[in-house]
Formats: C-alpha cells, sequence, structure tokens
C-alpha cells in the first residue's frame, strides 16, 4: 500500500492485491461502507505518515487498485 498526500485534506491510497487480500476487501464488491471501514483502518498511519488530520470535517480519498504486487 502506497499512500501519497495530494493536500491538507486529501489522500491517495494505491493497494495492490496483497492488500486487498490483507484488509479483506474485495474489488469487484467495494462500498462506502467497506471504504470507510479500510480508512478508519489505516487512519493513525495517514495521520503518522504524512500529517494529515482525518478528524477534520472532510477528508477526500482517491482510492487506486493496481495488480502489480
Amino acid at each position: 500500500m502506497k499512500i501519497e498526500k495530494l493536500s491538507d485534506c486529501s489522500v491517495k491510497i494505491v493497494l495492490s492485491q496483497i492488500d486487498l487480500y490483507n484488509y479483506d476487501i474485495q474489488y469487484d464488491d467495494w462500498d462506502s461502507d467497506k471504504a470507510t471501514e479500510f480508512i478508519l483502518s489505516v487512519a493513525d498511519e495517514i495521520t503518522e505518515k504524512l500529517g494529515v488530520d482525518i478528524t477534520r470535517e472532510k477528508l477526500y480519498v482517491c482510492l487506486l487498485y493496481t495488480s502489480d504486487a
């Protein structure tokens, strides 16, 4: 998983097949509840690595998937 800061209120997350497996995410069954669950599970990592405060009123997340390991 790669997490990149785009701005003070947005991040880009790139997930591999292994990441999907590790977080029990199905690419073809992604809904807002799954996305919320995932973001909350990596919230500390986002804050620590990027200094992005995810407790802000709005956080924009761009999730990308790559089949490369």
